[in-house]
Order: structure tokens, then sequence, then C-alpha cells
């Protein structure tokens, strides 16, 4: 009978013994799965938060442009509209130099 609790005994501490390894593997395992996720999880939001700059850098340049495009645009319908007056006025003085002469040919 003490061999056979000694059995038991030493059984009881080998499978105790083997649970434990089992646990503290078990416990390593999660322990680099999580860590592996984590740096998974951190290589995607760093890949993501750069490609989010990026479009947003797009999204500025793409502004810039279309506001000078629209500056541009603006500045030439100023140059157009001044040119109009400018020939305007021409037109108006040549139309006046014209009617005097008349007025003065008429006179004579």
């Amino acid at each position: 009978m003490a061999a056979l609790v000694d059995n038991v005994n030493v059984n009881m501490a080998a499978l105790v013994d083997n649970v434990n390894v089992n646990l503290a593997a078990l416990v390593d395992n999660v322990n680099v799965n999580m860590a592996a996720l984590i740096d998974n999880v951190n290589v995607h939001m760093a890949a993501l938060v750069n490609i989010v700059n990026v479009k947003l850098a797009a999204l500025v340049d793409n502004i810039n442009v279309n506001l000078a495009a629209w500056v541009d645009n603006v500045n030439m319908a100023v140059l157009v509209d001044n040119v109009n007056i400018t020939a305007l006025v021409d037109n108006g003085n040549a139309n006046l130099a014209a009617l005097a002469d008349n007025v003065n040919v008429s006179m004579w």
C-alpha cells in the first residue's frame, strides 16, 4: 500500500509538473502571439497614418493648385476688363476727336 501511495504521489507530482509546464508554454505562446498581434497592429496603423498623410498632402496640393488657378483666372478676368475699358476709352476719344473734326469741318 505504501508503494502504491508513493506511486500515486509520484504520478500526481509528475502530472502537476506536466500541467505547470504546459500552462507555462501556453502562457508563453499567448504572450508571443499577443506581441506579434500588437506589432502587426502597430505596423498597419503606421501604414494607415502614412496613407492618410499622403492623401491629405495630395488634397492640400490639389486645393493649392485649384486656388492658384482660380487666382490666375480672376487676374486674367481683371486684365481683360482693364483692356476692354482701355479700348472703350480709346474708342470714345477717337469718336470725340472725329466729332470735333466734323464740327470743325462743318464750321468752315
